[in-house]
């Protein structure tokens, strides 16, 4: 009998669990698509997969991604605006990365500049409809946080890569 970690089949099925990144040594079959995704961020400043329901894009964020931004030097940070988008974002890098947090007036933006500085980030903003579905009648915050992402993208100063994580069963076309 294999070792396999609790709640999976010999064969590294989660059932309708998601895989984390603990879960890279039984995560298979998505190689291409994690090197896609790499390779793309690598070049750009942010990048957008979205797909139906249930398809495993977190378990490809989370189990595929994250080891490979990790061995390219990134720093992966896992994030959704549930509450306040920009302190949300705040929240994640300092708890995510032990940053120290000794203003704690200090803003998004100085933080992740902060953090950025040892080594380059990468913000996964995973299940990113919700972000329009939960502000929707929040512009104010909604714009904040868009500002705070164009912001960042722009400054050549502030080594962080985005990526957004969203289903298509809520985009439009």
């Amino acid at each position: 009998m294999l070792n396999t970690p609790a709640g999976t089949d010999t064969f590294g099925f989660k059932f309708l669990d998601y895989y984390t990144e603990d879960d890279r040594d039984i995560f298979r079959g998505r190689d291409q698509d994690v090197f896609e995704i790499t390779s793309r961020l690598s070049s750009r400043s942010s990048l957008v997969i979205y797909g139906p329901s249930g398809t495993g894009k977190t378990s490809l964020v989370l189990a595929g991604v994250f080891p490979a931004a990790k061995s390219l030097g990134w720093r992966p940070v896992y994030i959704r605006t549930l509450i306040d988008p920009a302190n949300d974002l705040k929240d994640s890098i300092v708890k995510q990365l032990n940053i120290s947090d000794d203003d704690s007036k200090a803003s998004a933006y100085d933080v992740i500049q902060k953090a950025s500085s040892e080594s380059p980030i990468l913000i996964v903003l995973d299940q990113f409809e919700e972000f329009f579905i939960r502000f929707h009648d929040d512009p104010s915050a909604r714009q904040r946080f868009i500002d705070l992402m164009h912001n960042l993208a722009r400054d050549q100063n502030v080594p962080c890569r985005f990526l957004f994580r969203a289903d298509s069963d809520h985009v439009r076309t």
